[in-house]
């Protein structure tokens, strides 16, 4: 999927995860603030919250706030992302072994 406004907004309408939904909302908030729509995510994973990019989880008590609002989809996300990587290693080394 190509990075574009439409395509976020089409996201959010599709899904059924809350988590998406706010985690679309975010990049819609933000779409006008970056030239290069990628950094939107890469600032996040570089910076990480505290430094300011997302506002709303700059404090600690935010965060507990957010995970304990969202604790079940966020492990679900954890855990599915977990498994297709582990399954993915092991191809690479049953390839290579």
């Amino acid at each position: 999927m190509k990075l574009t406004l439409a395509n976020i907004k089409e996201l959010k309408r599709k899904s059924d995860s809350s988590l998406t939904r706010r985690v679309c909302n975010y990049v819609i908030d933000r779409w006008g603030d970056y030239s290069d729509k990628k950094y939107i995510f890469t600032d996040v994973l570089h910076y990480g919250c505290q430094s300011g990019v997302v506002s709303e989880l700059i404090y600690y008590s935010d965060t507990v706030r957010f995970y304990h609002l969202l604790a079940n989809l966020i492990g679900l996300w954890y855990n599915s992302t977990i498994r297709k990587y582990r399954s993915k290693r092991w191809i690479l080394i049953s390839e290579n072994g």
